[in-house]
């Protein structure tokens, strides 16, 4: 048991250290490599969605308890079986 805890504070010691060191490569880089790290979503030709006023989402008006999220809609009944046609 003892084995076990000294390999993961071993792991998290040496991930913790090379983060540490990976942060102070980036803070110590020219303005110019870090420029080429500075992505946004304009890379990447998405169009940004603004997400919708609530003038237009939230109506005003009485909160109806108990009412169904969804409209009730009955199902079509099924069709008639097929009639036997007389073989006159």
């Amino acid at each position: 048991m003892k084995e076990s805890r000294f390999v993961f504070t071993l792991a998290v010691i040496v991930l913790c250290v090379s983060l540490v060191s990976s942060v102070d490569q980036l803070n110590n880089s020219p303005r110019g490599q870090m420029a080429e790290m500075e992505l946004g979503l304009e890379d990447y030709n998405i169009r940004v969605d603004p997400t919708p006023t609530t003038k237009h989402s939230v109506r005003g008006g009485p909160i109806e308890h108990g009412s169904p999220l969804n409209p009730y809609i009955p199902k079509l009944p099924p069709p008639p079986p097929p009639q036997p046609q007389d073989a006159h």
